[in-house]
């Protein structure tokens, strides 16, 4: 009698995305916003890739930006994300449903202001978006600092979109190619 073995499973090829990459800096932004809970909900421990843009995000933030990357569409675990390389693995999961991420994004023409950026220091900046903002609200100070380190150098001007009535709509930085969605945190008097 011989013993039954389990199917193997094909190992997926890790993809090395270092610092010398041109699309580095582009993988790196995307990566912020992935969820370091393993132990919530999976999915937000992933990046999505579609044939026109990279997304990920942990429920709080979500960055986006074009995928002219070479990445091809899937889901696609984060093994390391480093200030010196990015290590990917594809993953071949049909049972994830990464949540509708259009349905969260506002229509920046109604009742958002924009603000555009072009502060030297990250401090200078937060202060300019956090006075615009409604007084019931502010921003998570690590998540938007980590945008504008990463942001301020592709550009000369973030635009960072504000909603002008409620304090809990999601605000909007854009430079580029790069999106990024943050929500509001909820202040307490």
């Amino acid at each position: 009698m011989t013993a039954m073995t389990a199917p193997k499973k094909k190992k997926a090829k890790e993809i090395i995305i270092d610092k010398s990459n041109k699309y580095f800096h582009a993988i790196y932004f995307v990566c912020q916003a992935i969820s370091q809970d393993y132990t919530a909900r999976e999915v937000l421990t992933l990046l999505k890739v579609e044939e026109d843009r990279i997304i990920a995000t942990d429920g709080y933030r979500l960055h986006m930006r074009e995928n002219n990357c070479g990445l091809k569409p899937g889901l696609y675990h984060v093994v390391k994300h480093l200030k010196s390389k990015v290590i990917l693995k594809k993953e071949e999961i049909e049972s994830y449903k990464y949540h509708d991420y259009e349905m969260i994004f506002p229509d920046l023409k109604v009742d958002y202001n924009v603000i555009n950026l072009k502060e030297p220091v990250v401090s200078l900046a937060y202060t300019k978006v956090i006075r615009a903002m409604n007084d019931e609200s502010t921003l998570n100070i690590d998540y938007f600092t980590d945008i504008y380190n990463t942001l301020h150098y592709t550009s000369d001007v973030m635009n960072v979109h504000v909603h002008t009535e409620s304090p809990y709509k999601p605000v909007v930085i854009k430079c580029g190619e790069y999106t990024a969605l943050l929500m509001p945190l909820r202040v307490y008097n």
